[in-house]
């Protein structure tokens, strides 16, 4: 199991945990909302169920969780390649994991350019800035996370 330490947009923090193990090789993934009434969102296969306290349960069909997590989790990094260029930084800590630190960089003046410190291990983010047209801190995105530990 790991555990999240997420900022949200309006700046509150929410501690997640999410335990990820494949059962007879489908992918398995469910995510636990740790502070506050229990949320639990469950990935199996392609269905994503969501139980919450006050609400019927649902399920829609999906290949991932998106609740909490920074969209950059699930780019098309492919596809991006096209409008951004993506430069390795170096390596540093955060949360003591070691983390790849990527400077993704827009080809032209019309985009925001970021760097992301992604997990070593997990490839998770676990800081995402969001730089001004000239480079500096314009403040972290929405959904960051902040810290991790097992």
């Amino acid at each position: 199991m790991s555990c999240l330490l997420l900022a949200s947009a309006n700046k509150a923090l929410s501690r997640c945990a999410i335990v990820t193990p494949r059962l007879n090789n489908q992918p398995l993934a469910q995510l636990l909302q740790l502070d506050g009434p229990r949320r639990e969102v469950v990935l199996r296969g392609t269905e994503i169920s969501y139980f919450e306290p006050g609400l019927d349960p649902f399920t829609l069909n999906g290949d991932y969780i998106v609740d909490s997590l920074p969209s950059l989790v699930y780019s098309d990094f492919k596809r991006l390649s096209a409008s951004y260029d993506f430069i390795s930084v170096g390596r540093t800590r955060i949360a003591d994991r070691l983390c790849d630190v990527i400077r993704v960089v827009a080809r032209d003046g019309t985009r925001y350019s970021f760097i992301a410190w992604l997990d070593a291990e997990t490839k998770l983010p676990l800081r995402v800035d969001l730089l001004d047209r000239d480079g500096g801190n314009a403040g972290a995105v929405p959904g960051r996370l902040l810290q991790r530990w097992r």
